[in-house]
């Protein structure tokens, strides 16, 4: 009887089994939405093509969802993002029905919309296609990659891997080409599929790997910075670097640097960031500082100890000799407070 018992609880589990990856066959079978990360548009609007890519539907199904209108395109030079849900309703309101397809991908894509360029900028880019005129995948990934990092304001170079060397050359007069990104990855090492687009349908889909740098001129110290010391104009210059990670960049401009105090040691020709400064404190812990009491038309000038260092418009405490009373104070210059007026009066009472 026992055994009888133990075969047939084998049987329900391997049927169990079996019903669950058909039901995993038949999930994976469904057609994906894919929302990217982030995309470029060029126009007033934003459809479905230009932030999600489609598989598994067909050639006529597909095109027809790509151009459905999203949202209007931002103003140019600025980004917005369009979340899963508008997605979803946009979706619903082409009448898809939601239950046969497979939304995934980015939670939500940030989309950028690039401002006019420059003579200067529009000069560069003309030479560059002069210097790429032949319509490839090279050409086309160059554009896509250096489109997705216009808003750095930086110079964007790119080096395809060995691997991708033999379809790089793929194209044609009549050929367009839509690339999009695995991972969002904006710098180091990208990857992209690249669908080779003829005669309105896709020929062919390639992957294409390659490394992206950033060039950008960023703060440097020109000479040893010490700690607590001001940055001095003269302490430093702008240099071009380059970048693989966005976070990695410094800061861009000397005017954000200048007058402010190094919290660290800053060897020369290391780059400057916003954690290795902050505003110059205008009150030192201990100094002896002067108080100002304005209560209505009336205005008392006293003077207490600083219990913490603080920069204009910072809220600190003092400390009044030689009661010990303490105070909320907001430093408004050199060694000049004001008494705080969200504060009545003294915090608290302790010695030294």
């Amino acid at each position: 009887m026992t055994k009888t018992r133990d075969i047939l609880v084998r049987a329900a589990v391997i049927a169990a089994a079996a019903c669950m990856m058909q039901a995993a066959v038949a999930v994976t079978a469904l057609p994906v939405v894919e929302v990217y990360p982030q995309a470029v548009v060029r126009t007033e609007k934003v459809v479905l093509a230009d932030l999600a890519g489609f598989e598994g539907f067909d050639e006529q199904a597909a095109e027809a969802l790509g151009q459905v209108e999203v949202c209007s395109a931002p103003k140019p030079g600025e980004a917005e993002s369009v979340d899963v849900e508008q997605v979803r309703k946009v979706l619903s309101g082409a009448r898809v029905n939601l239950a046969s397809l497979c939304i995934s991908g980015s939670a939500s894509c940030k989309v950028y919309r690039p401002g006019a360029m420059s003579d200067v900028q529009q000069a560069k880019a003309d030479k560059g296609q002069d210097k790429h005129e032949a319509n490839t995948v090279e050409t086309a990934v160059r554009k896509a990659l250096a489109d997705r990092l216009v808003k750095f304001d930086g110079q964007a170079e790119v080096r395809f891997a060995a691997a991708s060397k033999g379809v790089l050359g793929l194209g044609g007069k009549d050929v367009t080409f839509h690339v999009r990104s695995r991972n969002g990855v904006l710098l180091g090492l990208v990857t992209v599929d690249v669908d080779i687009v003829e005669t309105g349908k896709v020929a062919r889909t390639v992957p294409v790997m390659a490394e992206v740098l950033l060039s950008k001129g960023v703060v440097v110290a020109r000479g040893p910075i010490n700690r607590g010391a001001m940055v001095r104009p003269e302490d430093v210059s702008l240099e071009e670097r380059r970048f693989t990670r966005i976070e990695d960049i410094g800061l861009t401009t000397s005017s954000v640097v200048v007058g402010r105090e190094a919290k660290r040691f800053i060897p020369q020709g290391e780059m400057v960031t916003s954690r290795d400064i902050q505003a110059m404190p205008l009150v030192r812990r201990g100094d002896y500082v002067t108080v100002w009491f304005r209560r209505g038309g009336l205005s008392i000038r006293g003077s207490a100890k600083a219990l913490k260092e603080g920069s204009q418009g910072e809220r600190i405490e003092v400390k009044a000799e030689p009661k010990g009373q303490v105070y909320a104070v907001v430093v408004t210059g050199p060694k000049t407070v004001e008494a705080d007026p969200a504060s009545s009066g003294p915090l608290l009472s302790r010695a030294d």
